[in-house]
């Protein structure tokens, strides 16, 4: 029942931040009309790499910090303070990090009427790339075809 609830907020956190992911790369698109989708999951995998590192060497680190005993020390049971530090660890600790969470995503400024128009101006371009350009592209070379064929018939007939 307690890794249930304590896994509640954790679900909630990565829901959010694949959907912040996920219009973030729409939003560069957006601003720069590059699709950049495979370098910013690559960098993000990267960066997610880094920090389990980094969160796994603290959180054994801290283990020793407040006297964590292994059971091949010796025994199962744990001091009183070890109890309550674990407790901290699994409990307090982590919501302080999710408040301090709080505080970039006060910042994040795409909401759903902004990521609606968002979308509407990248289809709006998109149908600009695949519809319009290429009837210009290739009415231009139908018009240059048929003007060259024109022309050597032009110089074939004197």
């Amino acid at each position: 029942v307690f890794t249930c609830l304590t896994s509640i907020p954790l679900e909630f956190k990565n829901l959010i931040q694949k959907e912040m992911e996920a219009e973030t790369v729409d939003y560069i698109e957006w601003k720069t009309g590059s699709r950049v989708e495979g370098i910013m999951l690559s960098i993000m995998s990267f960066t997610g790499k880094i920090e389990n590192t980094f969160s796994s060497s603290i959180g054994l680190a801290m283990l020793g910090w407040v006297g964590y005993k292994s059971h091949t020390e010796g025994s199962l049971v744990q001091s009183a303070s070890t109890n309550n530090m674990l407790f901290f660890m699994t409990t307090l600790l982590p919501a302080v990090g999710y408040l301090l969470m709080l505080i970039p995503m006060h910042f994040y400024n795409i909401t759903g009427d902004d990521h609606r128009r968002m979308m509407k101006d990248i289809m709006a371009r998109l149908t600009i790339y695949t519809v319009f350009l290429p009837c210009i592209f290739f009415s231009i070379f139908f018009k240059k075809t048929i003007a060259f064929i024109f022309s050597m018939c032009y110089y074939t007939d004197s």
